[in-house]
Formats: C-alpha cells, structure tokens, sequence
C-alpha cells in the first residue's frame, strides 16, 4: 500500500515559546503563563486539522526538554485533553474538532482519559489513540464503522471474491467473517489509528448465470486492540517524531486496549459484464444448446432430458460430502446393467485415452462459462485419467474425490459442465456410449441432487 500524505505545514512545527525545564531568566513571562500559550498556539492548529503538526511539535519539544526525566508538558498535555476532546465528539456527533477542543479547554481534567471512551474518526482521533495508549490504563473505548468511510466499491478481498464467484446460480444467503482489511490509500487517516481488522460480511448475493451478480448486505468488525503505534501513525509524522514518541511511549508504561467496534455498514457489491465476457457467455450458451443435441441425437430423449434438468435446476444447490455423494452414486455403479463386457470396456478406454487433451479441457472451460463458473479449469485432464482408471479397475474413488475437489473450489455448475464434455467422445457402441454419459451424469449429479441419480439408475435398470 503506497500512501500518498499531505504535506507537512513546516510553520506550524515550529517553536512558539521556548520549551526549557529550568525556566528563563527574570523578566521572562510566568512559566504557567507560557504553558497556557503554548497550549492555545497548538489548539488553534488542532482546530485546523494539522494535528501531524503538533505531534511533530510536542516531540521536538520532549527532546529539548530531555528523554531521561518524565514526559515534556506538551505531551502530558495534548495526550490527555485531546482524548477528551475526541470522546466528546463521537458522544456528540456533527460538531467539530473545535466544539470538542473548546469543551477540553473547559472541562478537561487530568486523569481524564479513563473516563473519555469514544474515539469519534475525526481529525483528533489518531491523537487521542496514541494518548489512550499512554494514559488509557488499559480501559477500553469505542468507536463505530460507521466512520470508517467504508464504502461498496472498497469491500474487496480474495475471501470476498471467492466466495461470491463460487457461490451457486441463483439467490443465496452468504456470511463470511475472518476477512482481513487494510486501511487503503485512500483512507490514510484511518491507517493513523486503526490497522488489520477483521471484517463479517453477511446478506443475500443473487448471481446470473452469465457470471454478473449482485450481493446487498452489511458489513461488521471485529474489536481491534490497540497495542502499538500503527505503520501508518508512524509514516505520518516521520520517523524521528515517532522514535521520540516510542521512547516515550516505552518509558512510561503504556498499556494495550480493545478499541469496540460498533454497528454495521450497509454494502452493495455489484459486478457487470465486460463486453468480452457477454461475448464469452453468449458462445457458452451456444455451445450448451450444441452439446444437448448431441446428447438427443446420440443417447435418446430420456437421458437428454435428465442431462436438461440437471442443467436447469443448479439454482442454489450446495455440494454435499464425498461420503454422501458416494453412497449415492455407487447405487449406480452396482447397477448390472452399468457393467461393460471387457471388449466394450478397452474400447471405452481407447476412446477417452484418445481424445485430445486441448479439447477435452476447453469444452469443459467453455460449457462451465454457460453455469457461472470463471476462469480455465484446470482439473480437466485429471478428470479423463480417473475415468479411465474406474472403467480399468471400477474402483470410482479417485474420480469421485477430484470431483469433490472440483466443486468445492467452484461450484455445481462445474460438475455439470464436466458431465456434458462427455456427450462429445465417439464410443464404439451406443450402448457403451450410454455407460460413460449415464456413470458421469451420476458421478456429478451425486455431488448436488442425490434425485438425479435414482432417476438415471432407474432408467437404466428399466
């Protein structure tokens, strides 16, 4: 993550009233005095959001008072008043950081801290985390997502997305949590104070076959703990202030708390097609309607029906356990009428050992865009060398387990789309061809729709 910071107001940085621990010589102002305008210069730079500024300022001021006594009085200060401060602004959302300075200058106390839980997102809140953390105690606070300025088009991960692009056609509830999230460069003050969440995204995704989807929903976050100085805090006020402030932070006891994260963000999360991608949908399409007429032509009405159904009911189907999926298709797989004499089976095996390995995978690639599956498969090749390994042996295991392995990264519409790369082979008889079709169409269907499989071996006991 690259972030691009405003620039420093070099001005601002600078010393207003000497900063020295022995005071200055007769007629010099009362030191109260001094103190009283040093904090008054830095608040009217708060005020103006140049709170970097006055971090920079308090820490230039900590090393010419001296790293081995206690903190300079700027720090005691600012690290106290402006978690107050920020408190009462997130308690009193819509004023600004002037509202809750000027309340500090009235009400503040110190001690203050324990009793200032609310950290409001606003300009004083990487202050006022940093002072939690030197004089907090260890008391929790609290703050909402709602200030995180989350928003749709910014909810992304390789959690996220793979979830969405793997979920089933059709309208699914979806909650995922553990997704991690980094402050992005866009939100650098954000980075200032929090990092490393993890966030819940829970609501309902309705997916199209073509692949575009919508997910409407919220999203949540976990309490984060505040336990050292952020990567961002650290880069926004630059390594030397951040050393001093370390140093400080080392010396004097800071103690790590749980900063509650409260409420949810309403997300929408929209993906549309690129015209590559309709163009790619659209010769999907055309080349399912090609393969099922093939399946008529070659295999009958009755089993290109099934094959249809399979096609037409994905909507929404979760994959069941390998150990489900083959108790269910081994009905089949004992079925007598599924055994191929060994003539037949050699000549199943020469076939399937023949066909063109590019092509194999491709169709499969091309049929799955047509059931919302993205991207190449790449078990294809797996998939043949197991199929010809269950008509060699009629152990069906492996072809069963690369079969689950398959769907779970992907989806129903995978299965199906396997099942129909096999209405392309030409087998050397209509019956054997009915073997292969029947026991892929069951292998796949056992994963998703246990019915489909009953219906196929009742078929073919009949």
């Amino acid at each position: 993550m690259t972030i691009v910071l405003p620039p420093i107001v070099v001005t601002a940085t600078e010393p207003g009233y000497p900063a020295n621990p022995g005071g200055l010589p007769f007629p010099a102002p009362n030191p109260a005095v001094v103190f009283q305008g040093q904090m008054l210069e830095r608040f009217a730079y708060y005020r103006q959001g140049l709170w970097r500024e006055m971090l920079i300022k308090i820490a230039n001021e900590q090393v010419t008072w001296g790293m081995t006594g206690g903190p300079a009085p700027g720090i005691v200060h600012d690290l106290q008043s402006v978690p107050f401060a920020d408190s009462y602004l997130y308690f009193n959302p819509g004023l600004t950081s002037g509202h809750g300075l000027n309340y500090a200058q009235q009400y503040f106390h110190s001690g203050g801290v324990t009793s200032s839980p609310g950290l409001s997102g606003g300009d004083l809140t990487p202050v006022a985390a940093v002072g939690h953390f030197l004089y907090g105690k260890g008391t929790p606070t609290e703050t909402s997502i709602n200030l995180f300025g989350l928003n749709s088009p910014g909810i992304s991960s390789a959690v996220f997305n793979d979830v969405l692009a793997t979920a089933p056609i059709g309208t699914s509830p979806i909650s995922i949590g553990n997704i991690p999230f980094t402050p992005d460069a866009t939100s650098w003050q954000l980075a200032t104070w929090i990092d490393n969440l993890s966030l819940t995204l829970q609501g309902t995704l309705n997916k199209s076959p073509d692949g575009s989807y919508q997910f409407t929903g919220s999203v949540s976050a976990a309490n984060h703990t505040y336990d050292s100085m952020p990567a961002g805090f650290k880069a926004a006020i630059g390594e030397a202030a951040a050393n001093t402030l370390q140093s400080v932070l080392d010396a004097h006891g800071a103690m790590p708390f749980e900063v509650v994260i409260k409420g949810e963000t309403a997300v929408t999360v929209t993906k549309e097609l690129t015209p590559d991608e309709k163009a790619a949908y659209t010769d999907a399409v055309s080349f399912v309607s090609t393969a099922n007429e093939h399946m008529l032509q070659k295999y009958g009405a009755n089993l290109s029906k099934v094959a249809q159904d399979m096609q037409a009911e994905i909507s929404g189907k979760k994959i069941r356990s390998y150990a489900e999926a083959m108790a269910t298709f081994e009905k089949v797989s004992a079925n007598p009428r599924m055994k191929l004499n060994a003539l037949d089976t050699q000549a199943v095996v020469d076939a399937l050992n023949a066909l063109d390995k590019a092509t194999f995978a491709d169709n499969i690639t091309r049929l799955g865009k047509a059931f919302g599956v993205v991207g190449k498969v790449v078990q294809a090749e797996a998939i043949r060398e197991k199929t010809v390994s269950g008509f060699q042996t009629g152990d069906w295991k492996p072809l069963m387990l690369e079969l689950e392995a398959m769907a779970v990264g992907t989806g129903a519409g995978i299965l199906v789309a396997t099942s129909m790369a096999f209405f392309f082979p030409v087998f050397a008889s209509a019956a054997a061809g009915v073997v292969v079709v029947a026991l892929m169409m069951a292998a796949t269907a056992a994963y998703f729709d246990a019915a489909k499989v009953d219906e196929i071996n009742n078929m073919i006991l009949n």
